[in-house]
């Protein structure tokens, strides 16, 4: 048995070694304002932005019809519109993805087990 404890990262080229990930940080220093003009196109977050905005309106103005106050009504709105967003962006993430890994074609579903008749 060899140790490999002791081997240099040299003797051991064949292993292929995962690239670090980036952080927040640098993906933010990546941001052009050319990203946020396309921001549509992707899938699921037209929609979902849609919905966070109009539920993130109407919770404001709910809150501000109730209690009066435009601070409180302002948190409601953009905790609401936050939640929403997120909420709505992965369930229709989660539907696409679903979606996808669905067989394409007849001939790649499995054959029946029900007996013919």
């Amino acid at each position: 048995m060899t140790d490999r404890a002791n081997e240099s990262p040299a003797q051991d080229a064949g292993a292929s070694v995962a690239p670090p990930q980036p952080g927040v940080v640098d993906i933010v220093k990546k941001l052009t304002v050319d990203d946020f003009k396309n921001v549509g196109q992707y899938p699921c977050a037209r929609s979902s932005l849609l919905y966070g905005i109009g539920t993130g309106f109407g919770a404001g103005v709910l809150r501000f019809a109730y209690k009066g106050q435009v601070l409180s009504a302002s948190n409601y709105a953009v905790a609401s519109f936050c939640a929403v967003s997120l909420v709505s962006w992965e369930v229709c993430r989660y539907q696409l993805k679903k979606q996808r890994s669905l067989p394409t074609s007849v001939g790649a579903l499995p054959p029946s087990s029900a007996p013919p008749s």
